[in-house]
C-alpha cells in the first residue's frame, strides 16, 4: 500500500482509515440493528467499494426491505466493474479495520464485526454528505442482515470471498 505521505489528495479525502471505518461502523451498525449478532467479518469487504461508489450509493434502495437479489438484476451497473471494485478496496478495508479496531471504535472477533464507539447519533452530528454515507452504509448492513449468508450476498455480487 501506498505510504500515506505519497497518496494523492483525493485518495486520502475518500479513502482515509477514518472515514472508511465509520462507513464500515455504520453497515456493522445496522447489520446488527437487524439481528443482534456482530456482522460476519467478510461482509465488511463489500460495504466500501458499494458505498464508496457514487452511482452505486444513490442507486441504493432507500429501505432495507427491498429484495436484494431483485435489485442487482434491476441495476446491473452496481455489479458491473464490481470484482475489480472490491479487490482495489481490498487495502483500504484492511486498514480501515485496523484503525477502527485501534481506535475503539470497531471490535473484531471470533464472530464477526461489532461497533464499539460509535453511536447513530455521533453520525447524525456530522456533515450532510458524511450523513448520506452513513445512511447508506448502515442501510446497506440491514440489508445484508435480510439477504442470507455471506457466501450468498458473495455470489449475488459476483465475487467470490
Amino acid at each position: 500500500m501506498t505510504p500515506w505521505i505519497e497518496r494523492p489528495r483525493e485518495v486520502k479525502y475518500l479513502l482515509n482509515p477514518a472515514f472508511c471505518a465509520a462507513a464500515l461502523a455504520s453497515c456493522a451498525m445496522g447489520y446488527e440493528y437487524k439481528t443482534n449478532e456482530p456482522m460476519p467479518l467478510a461482509l465488511a469487504f463489500l460495504c466500501l467499494p458499494v458505498v464508496l461508489h457514487g452511482d452505486t450509493r444513490r442507486a441504493l434502495p432507500k429501505s432495507s426491505l427491498a429484495n436484494l437479489n431483485n435489485w442487482l438484476l434491476q441495476n446491473r451497473v452496481a455489479t458491473a466493474g464490481f470484482g475489480s471494485r472490491a479487490r482495489s478496496m481490498l487495502p483500504y478495508t484492511r486498514e480501515a479495520l485496523l484503525f477502527g479496531a485501534a481506535r475503539g471504535v470497531l471490535q473484531v472477533t471470533a464472530e464477526g464485526l461489532r461497533v464499539a464507539g460509535i453511536t447513530p447519533a455521533k453520525l447524525s452530528r456530522q456533515s450532510t454528505e458524511l450523513q448520506e454515507y452513513a445512511k447508506a452504509a448502515r442501510n446497506l448492513g440491514m440489508w445484508f442482515a435480510a439477504a442470507g449468508s455471506p457466501s450468498t450476498i458473495y455470489a449475488l455480487w459476483g465475487v467470490a470471498p
